[in-house]
């Protein structure tokens, strides 16, 4: 007997969400095209069984994402400064290496310590567009 092509139980293959509306926003427009690449890997493979919480060491980023560590840490920082990412817990110099590596959740899944926001990009955009308005001089 062969197997379907297509399983009935799609229910836990790996898949992303990226909505029409978010593509059109400026706080998604902006990012660089690795930040791109990494947040969409990251959502694909976060599971709600599985803790929300992702280890993004430059090396193991970059082979995931086919670029050089460095431009894989800009990225994730990229995406942490936009509000895509929350840092769970920071890297460190010293100790074994599986606790080296800084461990990010995303925001718009709910995490053990703090309650997921699925607008938190869209909020820290607006707080940065009000802070950079340039005052009247009236």
């Amino acid at each position: 007997m062969s197997q379907p092509t297509y399983p009935s139980s799609r229910h836990d293959r790996p898949h992303a969400r990226i909505y029409d509306h978010w593509l059109k926003h400026p706080s998604w427009i902006n990012l660089s095209g690795q930040a791109h690449k990494i947040i969409s890997m990251l959502k694909a493979s976060f599971r709600p069984d599985q803790p929300n919480a992702f280890p993004v060491g430059e090396r193991r980023i970059a082979e995931m994402s086919g670029c050089a560590p460095r431009t894989a840490k800009l990225a994730i920082d990229e995406l942490i400064a936009s509000g895509f990412l929350r840092v769970e817990r920071a890297g460190r110099n010293r100790g074994a290496a599986v606790g080296r590596e800084r461990v990010v959740s995303l925001t718009c899944k709910d995490t053990e310590t703090a309650a997921g926001d699925p607008d938190l990009p869209l909020k820290l955009w607006r707080q940065t567009m009000k802070s950079t308005r340039l005052k009247s001089a009236a």
